[in-house]
């Protein structure tokens, strides 16, 4: 065993993989929710008008806020995806299994950015790591995608980024693209120019947007060294 920072990463057949298991707590097995169900939202900056979880008493308080939610509001000195650039490691995967529940194991082919628990020596390695949930509109990694990741070590565990935290890579009429899971992003103002102009319809998936992956990898590099600039005035 040896120390990747504050953390334990185990080496199994001779290759860097974080040991992963999922604790019960609250855990709402029944429906692969891994979070408190009453508050999560607030992770996706949507409104918590009461907290019990009930769902009959939570709905109709929700309706009353009257607000439509929206995604949390891009960084206008940073841009698209900067929030999760500053908080996550991002890498190029294969995921090769899935050994237990909600756990997938995938083979690191480019490292774009570490110390958040990837670092250097994991490129060529295969890592376990916790996966998001999976909900309609943000579904979750299967064994055989290939995949632009963010995902961060949480006490010696390697999470995914509980929304949206990947972006599959296929090819579309020859032409690798990089899917977000969000519909018509090049309708979006926020979003760069060079995004939308090389953004086109998923046309496996209606509520995802495909964008050129030469181009999400151009703009992710670019962006990786505005957040790296800014981190260093903090």
């Amino acid at each position: 065993m040896r120390e990747q920072g504050d953390s334990p990463v185990r080496l199994i057949e001779n290759k860097s993989v974080p040991f992963s298991c999922i604790n019960g707590g609250a855990v709402a097995a029944a429906v692969g929710c891994y979070f408190n169900c009453a508050t999560f939202p607030s992770r996706l900056d949507m409104p918590i008008p009461e907290n019990s979880g009930v769902m009959m008493i939570y709905i109709p308080k929700l309706e009353q806020v009257g607000t439509q939610w929206r995604p949390q509001k891009v960084s206008e000195e940073l841009g698209f995806l900067s929030e999760k650039v500053a908080r996550y490691d991002l890498v190029f995967v294969k995921i090769v299994d899935a050994p237990r529940p909600q756990v997938l194991r995938a083979k690191i082919e480019k490292i774009y950015t570490t110390g958040k628990g990837i670092d250097s020596t994991f490129l060529g390695s295969e890592v376990e790591f916790v996966r998001s949930g999976g909900t309609w509109g943000d579904m979750a990694l299967i064994v055989g995608d290939q995949a632009i990741l963010f995902v961060k070590s949480i006490s010696g565990e390697l999470y995914e980024n509980a929304w949206r935290g990947h972006m599959v890579v296929e090819e579309i009429e020859g032409t690798s693209y990089a899917i977000f899971q969000y519909k018509e992003l090049w309708l979006r103002e926020d979003i760069p120019s060079s995004i939308r102009a090389c953004s086109r319809q998923d046309p496996k998936r209606p509520y995802a947007t495909a964008i050129r992956f030469d181009v999400m990898e151009a703009y992710l590099s670019s962006l990786i060294e505005k957040v790296s600039a800014n981190a260093k005035k903090i």
